[in-house]
């Protein structure tokens, strides 16, 4: 959303700059001077709405490869590391001037301190894993279940077809690094990270489902549209990833739904 904000400024400035340069150059000096002071400062708002908009782009894609359990090598940082990268960026972030980022880096800085002991487990369980098996294969499985994982929460086509071939690489790099063993090995690694959830994860799953309505529905919220809500998510089937097909009351009770929810939800009606 910040992004986006930045982007429609830049984009507003260049136009602005556009407009100012295009005026057609006065005759008398006073109306030449003018103008051209005009035009320079339209021409440096765009490239300071362009300059910021640019560094936005860089620190987001930056905050997001810290927040990921390994890097493009395969290696987990250590919490310290991870903890005054995260902190760095998000101080270089707030001196952007932006009060509605602002505003959401704190709500982010507040939320994090409750995932460093996600992290701190990552790196118990990646320990393991180095403990049983050679460094350089673990480290190639890892990169491919981290791109596999981002592949599935991908919502853009392109982008979850590419990362899928790149994480189909390294898992057949990883067999070919022990061609007897390698692919037990990927299993192996893949069901030990997949194991650590994280805690959050539920959360944001709902608030994202929840999000679109409490925005259609401002103050029309009450406690019978909310289990309304609850009997359709809990029903409904998802349409991707890995539970795809499956609805979260199927996955609960290991029980096969005869009809889909919004069947079942007219029947009870």
């Amino acid at each position: 959303m910040c992004g986006d904000r930045f982007y429609r400024k830049a984009l507003a400035a260049i136009a602005w700059e556009y407009e100012r340069g295009g005026l057609e150059v006065g005759r008398s000096e006073p109306v030449i001077h003018k103008r051209m002071e005009s035009y320079e400062a339209a021409k440096a708002a765009a490239d300071e709405q362009i300059s910021q908009y640019d560094q936005f782009c860089y620190l987001w894609a930056e905050l997001r490869k810290a927040l990921e359990w390994f890097d493009s090598a395969g290696r987990l940082q250590d919490g310290a590391s991870r903890k005054a990268e995260i902190t760095a960026i998000l101080e270089l972030m707030r001196e952007l001037g932006c009060a509605q980022l602002n505003q959401a880096l704190a709500s982010f800085a507040s939320g994090l301190e409750g995932y460093w002991g996600y992290y701190r487990r990552a790196e118990d369980v990646y320990q393991r894993l180095l403990q049983r098996y050679p460094r350089a294969v673990v480290e190639v499985c890892a990169c491919g279940w981290q791109l596999k994982r981002q592949s599935t929460n991908s919502k853009d086509y392109g982008l979850r077809k590419r990362l899928a071939q790149e994480a189909e690489f390294y898992n057949d790099y990883a067999a070919s690094l022990l061609p007897e063993q390698g692919e037990a090995i990927r299993k192996e690694v893949e069901e030990t990270l997949d194991a650590e959830v994280r805690s959050s994860s539920l959360v944001e799953n709902i608030n994202a489902a929840l999000r679109p309505l409490l925005a259609t529905c401002r103050g029309q919220v009450d406690q019978d549209m909310l289990e309304l809500f609850a009997y359709g998510h809990n029903h409904r089937r998802f349409v991707r990833g890995k539970r795809a097909g499956k609805a979260p009351i199927e996955i609960l009770t290991a029980k096969a739904l005869e009809k889909t929810w919004l069947d079942s939800l007219l029947e009870t009606a």
